[in-house]
Formats: C-alpha cells, structure tokens, sequence
C-alpha cells in the first residue's frame, strides 16, 4: 500500500525509516531490493514520475519540500534518514534544510550518492534547461554529474535532466546549518553506480553504511566546503571525557635537544640537515652526503642507570639515549622514580633497523651484554621498564617510518582502557653507518638537494634522520588531580594498514588515509573543520606527498578556514621510526604557543590538488592560529611497510597550579662505543 508520497506504507516496528530520492532515470526497481536489518527502505515517489520513477519532475522544489514534510514525514514512527541521488539529492538536501529552518527534529544523516551532491552551487544547473543537447551533456560531465563513459546515458536522458535542471535550478541552499551530518558518496569506478554496489548494503547497520562503502572500495566520501553544511564520514561520536595528558617530553633531535631550542630552531626557519659527521665515515661508498645528526650520541652516564662501564660499551646507543630520555621526560613531568614505579606504568618503543648491531658485531662477538643492551629488540622498552621498575606492559615495536607515532596510539589505548595510569612512549633511532644497511635499499628516495621540499612541485626526495625521544602520558583528569603540569592533550587516534589499497606494499593509499584520518576524528569527536593545523607525514618524495595532499584535502580540504599543513622533515630530515614523535613534538609547541613554523623549501605548490579551492596552505612563513577558540591540531605518520597513525593533538586546558618541572640535569657524561672495554 502506497501513500501519496511514498511506495509503501512504513512499517511501524522498523528501527529507522530511509526516504530515498529517485535520480533521473532510475529503474523501477531501484530501491525495491535493498534489504538493511532494522531499517525501513521506502522510495520516495515524486509528482510527475509515478510509479516508473524514471519521468521527469515537474514540481518546484518548493511545493516538492512543502508536500513531503506535510505528508510522508508525519508518517514515520522510528528516526529517519535521507538519502538522494544525483538530482534527487538535491530534493532530500532541501528537505533537510527545511526542518534545519523550521527547528524541528532533522534527519540522522543525509546521504548524498553520486553528483551533484549539495555542496555545488545550485546556480551551477539553473541554466542546463536551457542548453542544446550537445552542450547539456558536456556541463552535465564538466560539473562532475556523471564521468565520461556516461555520455550516451546523459544524452538518453537529456529531456529528463533537461526538467530536473529547472525543478532545482531556481532553488538555493538555506542559510542555516543542517541540524545532520552529510556524507557524499562518489563512485571510484566507472560505471559510475551500479546496483549491486548498494546491494551490499543489506549486511550492514545504517550507522556502518558510509564507512562500508569506502571500505569496500567502491565508493570514495568526499568533502567540499560549504558554509552551509558540515560534512562527515562517519556516525559522530562524543567527545570522550578524558583525553590523554602529554605531562613530560625529554629528546635528542639534529638541532635540539631542549622544548626550548627546537622551538627556536623551527621558528627561525632553520635547518638542521648537514654533512655527514666525519666519525660516522666508516670508509665506505658514500650513499648519503647529508642528514639530520645529533651529536655526541657516544656520551652517556652509566652509572645514573646502575650499568657497569663493560655493559654500556656494548649496549646500542639508541637505548643509552633513550635511558637519558627517558629521564629528562619524566623530570620535565616533575616526577621521582617512586612516582611511577610498580605495575600501572608501562612502556612503548617504535624502532626499526639498528646500525649498531651490524658495525659492532662483525669487530666483537656478540654476548649477553651486547642482547641484553638492545641487541635483542625487546630491551630497548624491557631496559626502560628494569630501570625505573616499571611493572606494566613493556613492548617495542616496529611499523617502520610510523613506529613512534604507533607507540603513542597503543600507549594512549592502554589509558583508556584503564591497564595503566602513566605511560612512556618513545622512538629511537640512529644512523651509526650513513653508507650502509637501510641507506642503499632507500638511496632513490633520497634527495639529491639534500632536502624534503614537502608539498613542492620540484620535491625530489628528502634527507634521512635520526633521533630519539619520550614522552610521558597520563589520563587528564589524572594529571590534573595530581598537579601534573600538562604540554597539551592528545584526544584521539588512529592507526590501520593500507591492504591491498596502494599500487604496491611501499607506495601509501589515499583510502588508507583517509580512512585512518576519520577514525582519529571520531575517536577524538572532533570534527575536521576545528583542526587548524596537520603536521604531515611529508617526505617530500613526489609520489608520497601526491598521495597525502589528495587524502589531506578530502577530509581537510573542506575547512571554512584555512588549514596549515607542513612537515617537521623540513627541518630536521626524515627521522624514519622517529618521524612520529618528532612530528608530534613540533605539533604540540605549536599548540602551546598558538603559532605555526614555516615549513621549509616550498616555492611552487604540488599541482595535484587545486589549491585555490581547498582549505590547504602550506605556511612558508611563521604563522598565528588560523581557526579561532580551541587550538586542535593533527599528525600524521606512514610506515614503509603500510602501516598508519593520525593522532588529534589540543591545547592543554588552563591550569591554575601544577608541579614545577624539575631543571634540566646535570649528568655525569663519559664516551662509550662499540666495542667492549680490554
């Protein structure tokens, strides 16, 4: 039984009702064979096309509004949905808007599949009726209606786009915002929709349908600016009620090994990649001419962490700086060893290849000094945790180029779900052999300036990195009970793995990205257009920036105000496993001082996104906030290996007494190496 507006009578036990709008020319059976658990599915019948649903309209969008709010939204008795293709999307925004003017109770969500969805001007259809054929069909693929191989489809239809064009043409947008998210659907294929494609649907839950689709690969979700409307991927969540408190940092980065000296350094739009040192030359071909170096990576005190002077010769210089760091993050908490020992502290280390391993083992055989000092990966978080006696989980872990970044995420997880009160997490990673081990496998992705041009049309490359850094994390509200001083709060992440979504394992995937980005926006329920920053993963390879910049610009790219993007491997060199960190580092002092550092080398932008339509802005100067009220940022991390972390960095909330920060310490330094003492 049919209603004067909808197929058939809803059913009143349905979980939530989904009106869907015809497009032109849409088989009878369109919407007939959708099956979703819980969910109503009922064709919108629209005056004019009958029962066919393929006939022109013939009714203003206003009397369209008028009738459907009047007489079928009256009738459903569960919340509802809206969903609309092509033309029809515009009669299921109009809708929406409608209730959005008239304050009463909206939709879930607006679904908008294929072009035009609403974020195009109205204006931009209002004179295809008026068009030759010829000419129609052309605007029809120019506006993104319909892709190329649909010409002789478009030209079938052209009465019946011909009479939709003046049904919307005179219509525009509300000046109010849509009390409903909008997710745009575009096909990634050609045909551009097929029917079976939304078939799939029918094992899906009407919060997950959006998400299944660009999982799927089928469909990719889009997002353009509009001062109208907000869009989003996915079901919004709610902020969570605790986000994770960055308490201490300690590090040694090419330049910096102070908060206050890397400040400096990026403010004053410095770089601190240089030659080679002459004690790494190790009489080699060289295959790296420059890099981001820390010095003095041989000194270290020993006794401080109970080691005897055999042990740190043969312990890997990566965790006797991570010992030091480690240190110095928990005295820039302002915490005593007694504070954090015992089982709810815990420890993550993202680190990948170790050059020392290779250099002193060939000179000394290996034995349990030399496993026990980061040999075996397992030591490099196991010597952390021996330390300090720290009693929780003690886990290193490799996702290459995105290792650090992953630490935080999984340290960050294991304070939500209350396995520990405080947690270190860390990356460390150091070029002992520039000519040797990774550098010949990575000596293409290497840039023959010396330099990441992040985002630039003649990036080539970048300069490899090395550092090692900690932060200390803790729940807010636990930090703020015990006067912790905050950095800033890390409120959601995210990390996946690209699949089979990338032209090959080594080449990153918008998909992946993207996907990987809205997840850390709904872990963080925070949505895109209060980000005024992302630290970019940014090597400065042209085929991973073209990827990050396109994935960047469809969640970002929307953004009512601008969105900076850059890259600390301007800077500093691609730190590799510790990309993450270092990233995160710079974001949060930019956070904390409400100002954004020029990223380096950028002249004439990278032609792969339309930069005059997008939010995106790489800074090449140093720049106030962009986005008004809370300052919220983004970091992203890509491993080699496929592996991604986005994690949603903000401002730390206004304390009125806290901890000092104990000063910087003095330690009692002395040179250990590679090999062990005679």
């Amino acid at each position: 039984m049919s209603t004067p507006w909808l197929a058939h009578t809803p059913n009143p036990n349905a979980a939530l009702h989904l009106l869907c709008f015809p497009y032109s020319g849409a088989p009878t059976t369109l919407f007939d064979q959708w099956r979703l658990p819980g969910v109503d599915v009922l064709p919108v019948v629209l005056p004019g096309r009958g029962p066919r649903l393929d006939e022109p309209l013939t009714t203003s969008m206003n009397d369209l509004v008028d009738g459907i709010c009047r007489d079928a939204l009256p009738l459903l008795s569960a919340p509802f949905a809206l969903l609309g293709h092509s033309m029809g999307a515009w009669v299921a925004h109009a809708v929406a808007a409608r209730l959005a003017e008239t304050n009463q109770p909206g939709p879930q969500r607006l679904f908008v599949v294929s072009a035009p969805p609403p974020h195009l001007p109205a204006r931009a259809f209002s004179s295809l009726h008026t068009l030759p054929e010829t000419e129609m069909v052309n605007e029809v693929i120019r506006l993104g209606g319909a892709p190329e191989s649909a010409r002789n489809a478009i030209a079938a239809n052209v009465d019946v786009i011909r009479a939709d064009a003046t049904t919307v043409g005179t219509y525009q947008p509300s000046p109010v915002t849509l009390n409903c998210p909008i997710t745009a659907i575009t096909g990634t294929r050609e045909p551009l929709f097929e029917l079976e494609d939304l078939l799939e649907w029918r094992n899906a839950t009407h919060q997950a349908v959006s998400t299944y689709l660009v999982d799927s690969g089928h469909f990719a979700i889009t997002e353009r600016r509009d001062a109208v409307t907000t869009h989003t991927a996915r079901d919004t969540v709610g902020r969570p009620a605790d986000p994770i408190a960055v308490v201490g940092m300690g590090f040694r980065l090419p330049g910096a090994t102070r908060p206050a000296e890397l400040w400096n350094l990026l403010t004053e739009g410095r770089t601190a990649v240089r030659p080679v040192p002459a004690e790494r030359d190790h009489g080699q071909p060289p295959i790296m001419h420059v890099g981001g170096f820390i010095d003095d990576v041989a000194l270290f005190d020993a006794r401080h962490f109970g080691m005897t002077s055999r042990e740190a010769h043969r312990a890997d210089p990566r965790l006797r700086l991570l010992l030091m760091t480690a240190q110095e993050a928990l005295d820039d908490a302002g915490l005593e060893p007694d504070d954090i020992a015992g089982a709810r502290t815990g420890v993550w280390v993202g680190e990948s290849h170790s050059d020392h391993w290779d250099i002193s083992t060939p000179t000394v055989t290996p034995n349990m000094y030399s496993l026990s000092g980061g040999g075996l990966k397992s030591f490099l978080s196991g010597r952390i945790s021996h330390v300090f006696d720290l009693q929780g989980p003690s886990i290193t872990l490799d996702t290459s180029c995105s290792a650090s970044l992953t630490a935080i995420h999984s340290a960050c997880q294991a304070l939500h779900s209350n396995d520990v009160d405080t947690a270190l997490a860390a990356g460390a990673h150091l070029i002992l052999n520039p000519h040797g081990g990774p550098s010949h496998g990575l000596a293409k992705a290497l840039s023959q300036h010396g330099r990441s041009a992040f985002a630039s049309s003649n990036a080539d490359g970048y300069a490899r990195g090395e550092g090692v850094a900690t932060v200390v994390l803790k729940r807010l509200s636990d930090a703020v009970r015990a006067g912790d001083p905050v950095h800033a709060v890390i409120e959601g992440s995210s990390v996946n793995a690209n699949g089979q979504s990338g032209r090959n394992i080594v080449t990153t995937s918008v998909p992946g990205q993207i996907r990987m980005m809205r997840e850390a926006l709904a872990d963080a329920g925070v949505r895109a257009h209060e980000i005024g920053y992302v630290e970019a993963h940014g090597p400065g390879t042209r085929v991973g920036d073209d990827v990050e910049l396109s994935a960047l610009d469809a969640v970002y790219g929307a953004n009512p105000n601008p969105c900076l993007v850059g890259s600390i491997k301007t800077n500093v060199g691609h730190l590799e496993p510790t990309a993450g960190i270092a990233g995160l580092l710079k974001t949060i002092l930019s956070v904390q001082n409400g100002q954004i550092p020029a990223s380096l080398h950028h002249n004439d932008p990278a032609p792969v996104i339309d930069w005059a339509t997008s939010a995106l802005r790489v800074p090449t100067s140093h720049t106030h906030w962009p986005v008004p009220g809370h300052r919220r940022a983004a970091v992203s991390s890509f491993g080699l290996s496929g592996a991604n972390a986005h994690a949603i960095v903000a401002a730390a909330p206004v304390q009125l007494d806290s901890r000092p920060r104990h000063p910087d310490r003095a330690w009692n330094l002395a040179r250990y190496w590679y090999t062990e003492v005679t």
